[in-house]
């Protein structure tokens, strides 16, 4: 009895942070995102992108041709952890890189999303921090039926 308590206690105040509030929204933005890998892969859209722990920095070589003059967003988000998300404006350096400051990260698997200010088309990945250093990010194809 105890026991049963103590679970009813845990499921009311613990937060469903996994558990999405609106599906049908969701199933909208799915549509607008399989676009937006579409237009990655018209573009030809790749980046590299370089993690340096040791200056709490992250460089990226995009090529994304014809926008390569505008600033980019890169979005870390963590699967299970939402207060760990961090989205980085990258700025053109010199040298035609890209650059931003990288906050501390906890270990683990991270999601990787690339996108242009525009939102007009994006590349995602997934990296083991801080083991992996370096992602290569390449348009995903769409297998969706038309």
């Amino acid at each position: 009895m105890v026991a049963g308590f103590a679970t009813l206690v845990i499921a009311i105040n613990a937060p469903d942070g996994l558990v999405a509030d609106d599906y049908y929204k969701d199933g909208l933005a799915i549509n607008r995102t399989l676009e937006r890998d579409d237009e990655a892969q018209r573009l030809g859209a790749k980046a590299r992108l370089q993690f340096d722990f040791t200056a709490n920095r992250v460089a990226a070589n995009i090529s994304a041709e014809p926008f390569a003059d505008q600033q980019y967003r890169l979005r870390l988000t963590h699967p299970t952890l939402e207060d760990q998300d961090v989205t980085l404006l990258l700025r053109r350096a010199g040298d035609g890189t890209y650059h931003a400051s990288l906050p501390s990260l906890a270990p683990g698997h991270w999601h990787v999303l690339l996108e242009p200010e525009d939102l007009f088309w994006r590349l995602t990945g997934r990296i083991l921090l801080p083991e992996s250093r370096m992602l290569d990010l390449a348009p995903q194809e769409n297998t969706q039926p038309q």
